[in-house]
């Protein structure tokens, strides 16, 4: 029973690989997902020769162009009319044409209305940029200098500071009317100072300490030093106190 099994399943196999034919065609070895036979010797001769010749050459596209210097005297061709009048009636309908505005006033029984600003519509272009005013003080380098870094302090661990400290601030002054609508008002002359000192150790580590010299930090408030009008006194809001502290970088960079 076995053996009429096994003579019955090679009966099925057989059948199917005569009902499929099996060629073999010599093809190149560069085409994916096909198992072929090697190339055929006439076709590698041939791969060989072309290879040799550089035939490719003729393929081959030089991506820089050559120079075409620009001759005002060559004629060039106009645009068509068509493209002409096509610019031309878009240029009327985008444009505050007043015939149009006009045509849409007694169209629409409005008013066409012409915003008045005293802005020209006319690009000013680059202006020079003013100089940069001095710190109070600068030490060693500058503030946004140009040229050449100093050589620094190179210390036993191997870390190079380049130390500088820097002073710079904003004064601002007022002169103040309120009218709190109780009889009280205020008339004053207002003053803030906010300094800054600024110690670099190297190009990314900084300690910056900040002060508010002129106003003084009261419980809900601040203390400006003024001169009120009204009253004919001054307000004395100076103070030492430190608004600002940080440090800005990375030990590992100035003690490595």
């Amino acid at each position: 029973m076995k053996s009429n099994a096994w003579y019955f399943l090679l009966m099925i196999v057989t059948g199917a690989l005569l009902m499929c034919p099996l060629s073999a065609v010599a093809q190149t070895p560069e085409e994916p997902g096909r198992v072929s036979l090697p190339p055929s010797p006439e076709a590698a001769l041939e791969f060989q020769e072309m290879t040799e010749n550089d035939e490719f050459d003729d393929y081959y596209i030089n991506p820089y162009a050559d120079r075409v210097e620009y001759d005002p005297y060559v004629n060039h061709d106009h645009a068509p009319l068509p493209w002409k009048l096509g610019e031309l009636a878009l240029e009327a309908l985008s444009s505050p044409a007043k015939p149009l505005a006009h045509l849409g006033e007694w169209l629409l029984c409005s008013e066409h209305y012409s915003p008045e600003t005293p802005l020209d519509d006319h690009a000013i272009g680059l202006q020079p940029i003013p100089a940069r005013p001095d710190l109070l003080i600068e030490t060693n380098e500058k503030f946004l200098d140009v040229g050449f870094l100093n050589q620094g302090i190179v210390l036993p661990t191997g870390a190079v500071w380049r130390p500088s400290f820097w002073v710079f601030g904003t004064y601002r002054t007022s002169l103040d009317y309120f009218n709190n609508r109780n009889g009280t008002n205020v008339t004053e002359w207002a003053n803030r100072l906010d300094l800054f000192g600024q110690l670099n150790l190297s190009g990314t580590e900084r300690l910056v300490v900040g002060l508010r010299s002129l106003d003084k930090e009261l419980t809900a408030s601040r203390l400006f030093t003024s001169y009120e009008f009204h009253d004919g006194q001054w307000l004395d809001g100076l103070n030492a106190d430190i608004q600002t502290l940080f440090f800005e970088g990375d030990f590992g960079e100035i003690f490595p």
